[in-house]
C-alpha cells in the first residue's frame, strides 16, 4: 500500500510538460502550498489522506515550495478528488523487466 501511494505521488508531482531551460512553471510570488487531504470518492479508507501526506514530503524533497498546513497562509493550494483505486502487483523477471500483473 505505502509503495503504491509512493508511486502515485511520483507519478503526479512528475506530470507535466517541461523545456529544457525554463524556469519554474508557477509564478515566482508562489513560495507556500497547502496540501489538504483529497476529497474521497473511494471505498478505501484515510486513503486520500495517506496521499496528501505522500505529496507533501514529496514537494518538499523536490521543489523550493514550503508546504503549510493552514490553506489560508498558503500561496497556493493543492486540491483534488481520488475517483478510484487499483491495486496490482508488479514482478520483475530474470532481465530484470518489470511487468505488471493485474
Amino acid at each position: 500500500m505505502k509503495t503504491a501511494l509512493a508511486a502515485a505521488a511520483l507519478l503526479l508531482c512528475s506530470c507535466g510538460y517541461h523545456v529544457s531551460g525554463h524556469t519554474d512553471l508557477l509564478p515566482k510570488t508562489i513560495h507556500t502550498v497547502a496540501i489538504p487531504a483529497f476529497t474521497n470518492a473511494t471505498t478505501r479508507y484515510k486513503l486520500t489522506d495517506r496521499l496528501a501526506e505522500s505529496l507533501s514530503r514529496e514537494f518538499i524533497a523536490r521543489t523550493r515550495y514550503k508546504i503549510v498546513a493552514d490553506p489560508n497562509q498558503a500561496d497556493m493550494i493543492l486540491r483534488g478528488t481520488v475517483t478510484n483505486y487499483l491495486s496490482g502487483a508488479t514482478i520483475v523477471v530474470q532481465n530484470a523487466t518489470a511487468v505488471d500483473v493485474h
